[in-house]
């Protein structure tokens, strides 16, 4: 017989029957049944029935009861006086229909539980055992690459090296600990997007600032002073005289569409040969003559943020573009320019850290996206493992 309704767990004490769900006292239900045929008995129909039917004193406090018969049973419910011990009430039912209570190879079913959301998995404590630490080892690794690959390139890879091992020894001993398994697989994967994602902000934009940071700073600097003797700089200071010589800039269109613009530098003595260049993208006339790049038309901007190239790990710079422009320019205008100048970009001599700001901030801006980014993809990986306890 199967008694659930609401998960009524009947005891009875001192001639009473106690209901959980409700938390009130009922009388006893006797309940007989005759069994049709030989067969065993299989679960049958609930049904609900209210025992109010010819109230008396003594079942003032009756409630509801499901109750869960067997196929094909005929059922006597007395309803017990506590008073007398006389039955009040007889009921006698029939039911034959099958039920979803039924019992299968003996076995009394769970009652079934409506699916869990993907979210909920973050209540879990076995999530936080599997997705804290291998997106802890992503992080660490994104950071050590953006700021500390060109200090300690090869501490960077033997670190990576390291958390690839204790992958394969959470692998190895997957049986001892249920969260051994999914941990396993997902920091390699933790591993690698760390490292790959470090070292590509490294290599498009962090390393300019650093750049800029371990430079020097030149003063006082004459367009026609060598830039050889100056190549350890990051920011010039070029003398009053000198000026961004517009109409003999070119522009210079990439296979993707890109224009990067160029001028000389000069002053009075009209050298022809080119030691520095102004530079910018998208801000000259595509047949020349003009260039309106940072401060490039102010008489008063004299300071120059060196261009640095990359390492190329991932894209070329813009250095190797601006080069290609000045190639360009010097075959137009009949220049002549020392095999390595400087390329620089023209700004008031208060804004030489404008350059390092920008790259700063697209630093900043990539280290959160891919943060955000793959901890939503880490949390969707292992929600799929399957392996939560």
């Amino acid at each position: 017989m199967c008694l659930d309704s609401p998960r009524t767990r009947q005891t009875e004490d001192r001639g009473l029957v106690r209901a959980e769900s409700a938390s009130t006292w009922t009388q006893p239900i006797a309940v007989q049944a005759v069994i049709v045929g030989s067969e065993r008995l299989a679960a049958g129909p609930c049904k609900t029935r209210s025992m109010s039917s010819k109230p008396q004193k003594s079942l003032s406090g009756l409630a509801e009861s499901t109750i869960c018969l067997p196929e094909h049973v005929e059922t006597t419910s007395h309803l017990a006086d506590e008073s007398n011990g006389s039955n009040s009430d007889t009921v006698t039912e029939t039911w034959g229909q099958p039920h979803p209570c039924a019992m299968k190879d003996g076995v009394w079913p769970a009652k079934p539980r409506g699916q869990k959301s993907p979210f909920s998995a973050w209540k879990q404590p076995g999530f936080w055992a599997v997705w804290g630490p291998q997106y802890a080892v992503f992080l660490f690794l994104l950071f050590l690459y953006t700021f500390g690959f060109m200090a300690l390139p090869s501490i960077c890879v033997i670190l990576s090296a390291s958390f690839l091992m204790v992958a394969g020894v959470l692998f190895a001993f997957k049986h001892e600990v249920r969260t051994f398994l999914p941990a396993s697989l997902m920091l390699p994967v933790a591993t690698a997007a760390g490292s790959i994602g470090g070292l590509y902000t490294y290599d498009v934009y962090a390393i300019y600032p650093q750049f800029y940071s371990n430079a020097r700073v030149y003063a006082d600097v004459l367009p026609s002073q060598p830039s050889a003797a100056v190549a350890d700089a990051g920011k010039l200071v070029f003398s009053s005289s000198a000026f961004v010589d517009i109409q003999h800039s070119v522009s210079y269109i990439t296979e993707r569409g890109s224009v990067f613009c160029v001028a000389p530098v000069r002053d009075s003595s009209q050298v022809q040969q080119m030691q520095y260049w102004a530079v910018g993208t998208g801000c000259c006339s595509l047949e020349g003559g003009d260039f309106w790049c940072d401060a490039a038309k102010d008489r008063k901007a004299t300071g120059g943020i060196v261009i640095f190239d990359n390492e190329g790990f991932f894209s070329s710079s813009s250095y190797d573009e601006y080069r290609k422009a000045s190639r360009k320019a010097e075959a137009t205008y009949q220049l002549m320019s020392v095999s390595e100048p400087r390329y620089v970009r023209w700004v008031m001599d208060d804004n030489l850290n404008v350059l390092a700001n920008e790259y700063n901030i697209k630093t900043a801006l990539a280290l959160c996206g891919m943060a955000v980014a793959y901890g939503a993809i880490s949390y969707g990986l292992v929600v799929l493992t399957g392996k939560l306890p």
